[in-house]
């Protein structure tokens, strides 16, 4: 079984988790208070699990899957509409690059 991710925010509890069976990694979002809203911690870590999950050849499907009644409801507004505009262009170029990441994924992404 792969680890969790250690990307952490205000509670104890990983943002992003990772658990892998008979070949099926799948990756959940947890910020369910956020509505599982993308935060820059968190396309950080969805871009570096899938990574790692690109090379893995014990891997053959991804699914992704969230905690909490919200599967994404976008980027967390609360980091979007703070910091400068070279900051904000910033966030969507590595927001676009994880996105990318599944599009180009050698994997099938449910």
């Amino acid at each position: 079984m792969a680890s969790v991710s250690q990307a952490r925010e205000t509670s104890r509890e990983p943002i992003l988790g990772r658990r892998d069976t008979d070949g099926i990694a799948t990756l959940t979002l947890n910020r369910p208070r956020s509505g599982n809203s993308l935060s820059h911690a968190l396309v950080d870590s969805l871009k570096a699990a899938l990574d790692e999950i690109a090379a893995d050849d014990a891997v053959r499907v991804v699914v992704l899957a969230a905690s909490g009644r919200l599967f994404c409801t976008g980027h967390d507004l609360n980091e979007s509409l703070a910091g400068s505009p070279a900051e904000k262009r910033t966030s969507n170029l590595v927001c676009s690059a994880m996105m990318q990441t599944i599009v180009d994924l050698p994997k099938p992404v449910i």
